[in-house]
């Protein structure tokens, strides 16, 4: 069946993004919202790119924290677990506990990510290009626009400190909202490749079956869900613009928490009037 299965459309375009690099891992990811596009097979299977990318060695990973932060290792956390518990197209998470024993999420970018993602970027620009000259009615797409915007969000999340910034001005929003919330970021231990966020314990929102034995009731974690995406675009103007359900946790007591803050939005007075 694993034979077959590597067979199936969905799954061998996933498997060629993943050979291609982390640009094109991100592209898949941007597909698999579009079932409008690409038919709602081929959009849950791309679903798939959000945890597919294989983990970069713990050596490595540590590393990159004492070159970003000037200290050892040990001195910042009492716990560094060198098994990831997410490896996605830009960055992988660890777990560990500060020495005060609280448990957070740590991020780490990938090495020599800016390059790479860079590469992927100019080669989706080149063939938008050359598709609107060699097919002039497809420039109504704004094939080279889309790419470019995204070529900006994807240098955006290379900058983890811009994340942590993001996760603050989301927090603020959202502290007086009912079911929700935004994890702590601990910004002395932040930098442009590292990032320290508080560990949520939660089960995924699309995880019916673990919400359901937990005793959650779907109508209400659906109502907050919806009633904050709404307050964050038309009260706000600032909402979290990459919402699929690998980003949304839901805690013990019925609370969603929100993580990755890489992708955020703005929308002007005159915007939220216009929607």
């Amino acid at each position: 069946s694993t034979r077959r299965s590597k067979h199936q459309p969905g799954e061998a375009l996933c498997d060629a993004l993943t050979a291609l690099g982390p640009g094109f891992v991100k592209f898949g990811q941007a597909l698999a919202t579009r079932a409008d596009l690409i038919g709602p097979d081929m959009a849950r299977a791309l679903t798939s790119l959000q945890d597919k990318m294989p983990a970069f060695s713990a050596v490595k990973a540590r590393e990159i924290i004492t070159e970003e932060t000037g200290r050892n290792i040990t001195e910042i956390f009492s716990h560094f677990e060198d098994q990831p518990v997410a490896a996605a197209s830009v960055a992988q998470v660890h777990q560990a506990s500060l020495p005060d024993g609280r448990k957070v999420a740590v991020k780490i970018l990938r090495p020599h990510i800016h390059r790479l993602v860079r590469r992927d970027t100019r080669f989706f620009l080149g063939m938008a290009r050359l598709t609107e000259w060699l097919a002039p009615a497809l420039r109504r797409l704004k094939l080279v626009k889309a790419v470019e915007q995204f070529s900006q969000l994807s240098e955006m999340e290379l900058d983890l400190r811009l994340e942590a910034a993001a996760a603050g001005r989301l927090a603020e929003h959202l502290a007086d909202d009912e079911g929700i919330r935004v994890p702590a970021v601990y910004l002395e231990h932040t930098s442009k490749a590292v990032l320290v966020m508080e560990w949520i314990d939660g089960v995924r929102i699309d995880d019916l079956e673990a919400l359901h034995r937990a005793g959650h009731q779907i109508d209400r974690l659906t109502r907050i869900a919806a009633t904050s995406f709404f307050n964050q675009v038309f009260r706000d103007g600032y909402f979290h613009g990459d919402m699929h359900p690998g980003n949304i946790f839901i805690t013990a007591d019925g609370t969603l928490v929100s993580i990755d803050f890489g992708i955020m939005g703005n929308l002007s007075f005159t915007d939220r009037l216009f929607l």
